[in-house]
C-alpha cells in the first residue's frame, strides 16, 4: 500500500535556493532601481530636517544612541571615550528613520515628512 510521503520527492538545499532566486536578471536591475529611487526620497526627507532633527532621528537607532552618548558621557573615569559619530553616520541613521516613515506611506515623500517630525516632537 502507497503512502502520503512515498509520493514526496526530496529536494536538496541548492535546488530549493535556486527556485527562489530570480530566473534573469531584469529582476534584480527593477529592485535595485526601487531601492535607488527610495534612497534618493530618503535623501530628499533628511536634507529638510534641521541639525538638531536629524540629531534625534539618528538617536532612533540604539547603536548610534550607545555611540553618541558614550562618547559624550562625563563619567568620573579617564577611560579613554570613542570618538564621536561623525555627520555622515548620523545621517545614515536618520536615513533608516525616514525609509521606516516613506514604506509606511507607501513612498508618498511629504507624508513620510511630516509623520517623521511627528514622532521626533513626540519623542522630545
Amino acid at each position: 500500500m502507497q503512502t502520503a510521503n512515498d509520493n514526496i520527492t526530496a529536494i536538496t538545499s541548492t535546488e530549493f535556493d535556486s527556485a527562489l532566486k530570480p530566473e534573469n536578471d531584469e529582476l534584480d536591475s527593477a529592485s535595485k532601481a526601487e531601492k535607488d529611487v527610495e534612497a534618493e526620497k530618503c535623501l530628499s526627507i533628511i536634507t529638510l530636517l534641521s541639525e538638531d532633527e536629524k540629531e534625534k532621528a539618528a538617536r532612533t537607532s540604539y547603536k548610534y544612541l550607545v555611540a553618541s552618548t558614550s562618547a559624550t558621557s562625563k563619567d568620573g573615569d579617564n577611560s579613554e571615550k570613542p570618538p564621536p559619530p561623525s555627520t555622515e553616520e548620523r545621517d545614515k541613521y536618520a536615513m533608516a528613520m525616514a525609509r521606516r516613515h516613506l514604506r509606511a506611506e507607501n513612498g508618498n515623500e511629504k507624508k513620510a515628512l511630516q509623520k517623521m517630525r511627528n514622532t521626533i516632537e513626540y519623542r522630545d
